[in-house]
């Protein structure tokens, strides 16, 4: 039996004992039935345990202890459903008595039945509240049930009992998790035997804590259910692979991701993991390769030419290789919207912006929920000089997601270039755009500078200096903002301050040609 069920069969099996000592004939051979059935369960015999406790209740039919045997070796023979039966026959005809009332809420909860389990408890607990076994028991079933506020405090009542079980531990952490209290998880989990939980439950805590953002305690808990015999091998290594890549351990992941190839060479996503692993770590041409075994194994799956495509487009010398990769990709799956999406990418990174207003315009047709294939639209429009139709799908677009910060930034950059060209009037309306950009999305450092250098131009120094200081403040890397900023605080008369700003500007212009250089050199 899993040690749960154990410590609520040997509390059945008190109950039953105390009750068939009063006995007396036909009641004597039943208890003896039972006590018999009782030690075969101990030693493991579920089915002769059966066989003898069914003897007894055909003996006593109405005898509530012999019943509660019945229910406990159902229950440690895993048949929850047939052992709540049992159970809620002898609760039903001895009502008070609370040991019987746990254990039938303990077989419920392994039961899934879990409104009548807390139901049962809670009874429980009303004529004892400070018993730690039917606080511990509570706590599992609150946390069956998602409540994980009740659940944490529930079995914090319990104590150590938390902690003797596996079981109980994993669902204190799982509660935990689901709290967002990651280091008192963390802590739970470092009090638990792992060697003693089963796969299964290591598995479930690990997602719990994946799902939290706890990738620490998940990469641990994944590769506990792996180590511990999980069906599963494969998805055990392959998700601890990915917590470890989320903690940028990318060797921890490469190892799991490698071990896992070896045994299924064939499982594309892997593939795909190892990718990712090894773009982190630098070895791009590596990276492109296992992306490109993925696509080979799964060319159906456009996950894997979207991911390559995006390592791909994200570098000057191979933004001719993404749009290959997406064009290949587009024959196999035609309708993907991401594949659109990644062709219009590169098509505009080559100032192909014709072409890349076809290709978003159909992620568009195919996406219309999706707001960054809106943008995307819009900026291939307006580069390829089709302003007033970039101009009308902006204005469509910020109607539709009123909610989006980057639809409205980009349709007030669009008026402050109008004004720009001659247009005067569309200054304010670009600024006003900008403002309510700031105003949904205020760490939106490109809206600050330009609500800056706007106010620069038109000698609002002081409306100036406020947008570009944050405007630096949010994008310390921003060569234009440092610049900009400079030619503010040199016409207020600040000449030190401006001299930083200045030094700023040219160390980040230095640092920026020295990688290009870097990046040009055979």
């Amino acid at each position: 039996m899993r040690p749960l069920q154990s410590a609520l069969a040997v509390s059945l099996l008190a109950c039953a004992w105390g009750h068939g000592a009063e006995e007396q004939g036909g009641r004597q051979a039943a208890g003896a039935l039972a006590l018999a059935a009782t030690r075969l369960a101990d030693a493991g015999d579920l089915v002769q345990a059966e066989v003898l406790a069914r003897r007894a209740a055909g003996l006593r039919p109405g005898d509530p202890a012999v019943l509660a045997v019945l229910g406990s070796v159902l229950a440690g023979a895993g048949r929850h459903g047939d052992a709540s039966d049992a159970l809620e026959e002898a609760a039903r005809i001895d009502p008070g008595n609370l040991q019987l009332r746990r254990s039938l809420a303990a077989s419920q909860w392994q039961a899934g039945r879990l409104s009548a389990a807390q139901s049962n408890i809670e009874a429980v607990l009303g004529q004892s509240p400070a018993d730690r076994h039917s606080l511990l028991l509570a706590g599992m079933i609150a946390e069956r049930q998602g409540r994980f506020s009740a659940a944490a405090a529930l079995l914090e009542g319990s104590g150590a009992l938390a902690f003797r079980s596996p079981e109980s531990a994993l669902a204190l952490a799982r509660s935990y998790h689901g709290l967002d209290r990651l280091e008192d998880a963390r802590r739970a989990l470092g009090r638990m035997d792992p060697s003693a939980a089963r796969p299964e439950d290591l598995a479930a805590a690990g997602a719990a804590a994946f799902e939290a953002g706890d990738y620490e305690s998940a990469a641990g808990l994944f590769g506990a259910a792996e180590d511990f015999g999980h069906p599963e091998r494969g998805r055990m290594l392959f998700n601890a692979a990915l917590s470890c890549l989320r903690l940028d351990r990318v060797a921890d992941a490469r190892s799991a991701l490698e071990a896992l190839l070896v045994s299924e060479p064939r499982n594309d996503e892997a593939w795909n993991l190892l990718g990712w692993s090894l773009a982190k770590a630098g070895e791009s041409d590596r990276a492109v390769e296992a992306f490109a075994t993925a696509i080979e194994i799964a060319p159906d799956n456009e996950a894997h030419p979207v991911d390559l495509g995006s390592i791909l487009v994200s570098r000057r010398e191979t933004w001719h290789l993404a749009m290959e990769v997406a064009r290949h990709g587009l024959e196999q799956i035609p309708n993907s919207h991401r594949l659109h999406q990644l062709m219009g990418l590169a098509q505009v990174r080559q100032q192909h912006f014709r072409d890349a207003a076809g290709s978003y315009g159909r992620a568009v047709a195919l996406a219309p929920q999706l707001p960054d294939l809106h943008l995307g639209l819009i900026v291939a429009l307006w580069a390829s000089g089709q302003s007033e139709q970039a101009i009308d799908v902006a204005l469509g677009s910020v109607e539709r997601f009123p909610g989006d910060a980057s639809l409205r930034h980009q349709l007030g950059r669009m008026y402050l270039e109008r004004s720009e060209w001659g247009d005067p009037g569309t200054a304010e309306i670009g600024a006003a755009r900008l403002r309510e950009a700031v105003s949904l999305d205020p760490g939106m450092a490109d809206a600050h500078y330009e609500l800056g250098n706007l106010a620069l131009r038109q000698g609002d120094l002081r409306e100036a200096l406020a947008s570009l200081e944050r405007a630096s403040e949010l994008a310390p890397e921003s060569a234009k903002a440092h610049y900009a900023l400079a030619r503010c605080l040199r016409r207020l008369g600040r000449p030190e301050e401006a001299r930083r700003a200045m030094q700023a500007f040219r160390d980040i212009s230095d640092h920026t040609e020295a990688g290009r250089r870097a990046s040009a050199s055979p």
